[in-house]
């Protein structure tokens, strides 16, 4: 990416580039934020959080549920973090809300300009709070397998909102932030 900035994590020992006019920050290792640059300097002058717009995450295996994902395809392991990720249950402006994935819809896989395996997901994203049930496709998240890298994570999830269709720029910030992710 040219005219870019390069955010490293000394923890999982992966970077990627992003554009001058977003800002990546993190309040912990295993999840990193990208924003535009104005709303994290609004954020700052306001104290108001705004929204994360890319979010990129580390999956681990973990038996769960009864499931223990270190005996999954990787393919499968990558919708399962999803759905993981998109579940969530919390206050909403006019009462309780839920969000949950059931679902890919769409699903294809690539080698991103490092050689990394990377899985593309669109899914089915069902939001229920006193309307009723809202089903949206929402996508592309993306999860790459990093496991031939480092022996700490598994995966890493690059995504915009799972409640949200992605506006064009966010999307084409993370397909950018995906194809220069390194070791």
């Amino acid at each position: 990416m040219r005219n870019s900035w390069t955010y490293i994590n000394s923890k999982y020992r992966y970077q990627f580039d992003y554009p001058p006019y977003y800002y990546a920050s993190s309040n912990e290792p295993d999840n990193i934020y990208i924003n535009p640059k104005e709303d994290y300097i609004k954020g700052l002058k306001t104290g108001e959080k705004g929204r994360e717009r890319i979010l990129i995450t580390t999956e681990n295996d973990a038996l769960s549920g009864g499931i223990e994902t270190s005996k999954m395809a990787f393919s499968d392991f990558a919708f399962y973090s999803v759905q993981r990720s998109c579940t969530a249950d919390g206050p909403g402006p006019l009462g309780w809300t839920s969000v949950s994935c059931d679902k890919v819809v769409k699903q294809s896989k690539f080698l991103n300009k490092y050689g990394l395996d990377v899985y593309e997901l669109y899914i089915n994203s069902t939001r229920n709070d006193h309307k009723g049930d809202e089903n949206k496709t929402v996508g592309p998240i993306f999860v790459l397998d990093v496991s031939r890298k480092t022996r700490i994570t598994r995966a890493l999830v690059v995504a915009g909102s799972f409640f949200e269709p992605l506006s064009g720029e966010d999307e084409k910030i993370i397909r950018e932030v995906v194809d220069y992710l390194r070791f």
